[in-house]
C-alpha cells in the first residue's frame, strides 16, 4: 500500500506541512547514519558520509515537485489530481474564477522545484569529485 502526499490546502499550514516532509525524514536519516558510522569507525570524517542519504532524500523531494508546490500555495482549496496521466496534484481554489491563474502558478512551482533539484545535483557531485 502506497501512501500519497496530501497537501492540507490551508495557507497557514501548507509551508510547515511541506517543510516537515523535507526536514524530519532527512534529519532522522542523518542521525541514524551518524550513529552507525561513529559506532563503527569512531571517525568524525564520517559526518560527511552520514549526510549523503539525507541529501538524496531532499533531492528526491525537490524532483517530485508537489511538496514544494504545496509549501508555496497561499490559497484555500481542495487537493485534487488534475489528471491521472500527468500525476499533477494541486490545491484547486474554492474560488473557481481564478483557477487557471493558480494552476499556472502551481505548474511554475513544479518547474522551479525541479530546476533547483538539477542545480543541487550539479553542486553536490562537483564537491564529491
Amino acid at each position: 500500500m502506497e501512501m500519497d502526499f496530501a497537501c492540507p490546502c490551508q495557507p497557514d499550514w501548507n509551508a510547515p506541512f511541506a517543510a516537515a516532509y523535507f526536514i524530519v525524514p532527512a534529519v532522522l536519516i542523518y542521525l541514524l547514519m551518524l550513529n552507525i558510522q561513529l559506532n563503527k569507525f569512531k571517525c568524525w570524517k564520517n559526518v560527511y558520509v552520514s549526510s549523503f542519504p539525507a541529501i538524496v532524500w531532499i533531492i528526491l523531494m525537490f524532483l517530485d515537485g508537489q511538496y514544494f508546490a504545496c509549501g508555496m500555495t497561499s490559497w484555500l482549496g481542495k487537493f485534487i489530481d488534475v489528471s491521472e496521466s500527468s500525476h499533477l496534484k494541486w490545491c484547486e481554489p474554492d474560488d473557481h474564477k481564478s483557477s487557471k491563474e493558480y494552476m499556472k502558478k502551481t505548474q511554475n512551482w513544479f518547474s522551479v522545484s525541479q530546476v533547483s533539484n538539477t542545480k543541487e545535483h550539479f553542486t553536490i557531485f562537483t564537491f564529491l569529485d
